[in-house]
């Protein structure tokens, strides 16, 4: 109904996963989820996906747990890579692709050949504080991860990260905004203060307006503001689609 067009593959005889959202009453979220068809794609899964200018591919960070699915990114790594090397060589583009990988809470379970491969896109990295502390640790950042203490400022982490992948990364703040580096000093870009009822999709409303306005040619610290405040305003109604 809303003209998206559905690209994908179809995976008969298998149900998709289901995820039940636990909200509790200072608005904070889990997730239980299990994992279905939409963790068996064909290899071939995303050969009808043709990288053009202008446009924006959005990888989560869930697709990086499944091999199946990693193989068919890889495939799609190849092509889009070839694409954005054949833009190089013909000057600039007017608006070049480009890649936003929201890393999901999973990012600690993706092993360390598996980003790698997805640094090949050359994607700007997207992670919240916890996940962003747990990219840190796979990558080789001492002291932190699951049993470590959270000392380190993150905007120190945010200047590694984008230093060691050799890309932008951006690590969202909750309530704070988000910092961002391209390989400097990280920078904070800020939100607004809202009283949240429901955390649920805040990630992806705000993952969602900075793909729109990336696609649109918006330079990233002011994609970054609007996408913060999208996602500060989807916590102020019940429900996960409230971007």
């Amino acid at each position: 109904a809303d003209g998206v067009e559905f690209a994908g593959a179809h995976v008969s005889g298998v149900d998709t996963g289901i995820c039940v959202a636990l909200t509790d009453d200072s608005a904070e979220r889990t997730f239980l989820s299990t994992m279905g068809a939409e963790c068996r794609v064909p290899l071939d899964a995303f050969d009808a996906v043709e990288p053009r200018d202008g446009q924006v591919l959005y990888i989560s960070g869930y697709s990086l747990i499944d091999p199946t699915n990693l193989a068919a990114l890889e495939r799609l790594a190849r092509r889009w890579t070839v694409h954005a090397d054949a833009d190089a060589s013909s000057g600039p583009a007017s608006h070049p692709h480009r890649v936003l990988l929201d890393t999901s809470p999973m990012i600690g379970e993706v092993p360390l050949d598996v980003l790698r491969a997805m640094n090949t896109f050359d994607p700007i990295w997207s992670a919240n504080e916890r996940e962003t502390r747990l990219l840190a640790a796979t990558l080789g950042r001492d002291g932190h991860g699951p049993g470590h203490g959270d000392e380190e400022p993150i905007e120190a982490l945010c200047a590694w990260l984008a230093h060691r992948l050799g890309t932008t990364v951006v690590c969202r703040v909750g309530p704070q905004g988000a910092w961002w580096s391209a390989g400097g000093p990280a920078a904070l870009v800020p939100s607004v203060t809202v009283t949240p009822v429901d955390t649920n999709g805040a990630g992806d409303a705000h993952a969602g307006v900075l793909c729109a306005l990336l696609a649109e040619d918006v330079p990233l610290p002011r994609a970054l503001r609007l996408a913060n405040i999208a996602g500060a305003l989807s916590t102020t109604r019940p429900g996960p689609a409230t971007c």
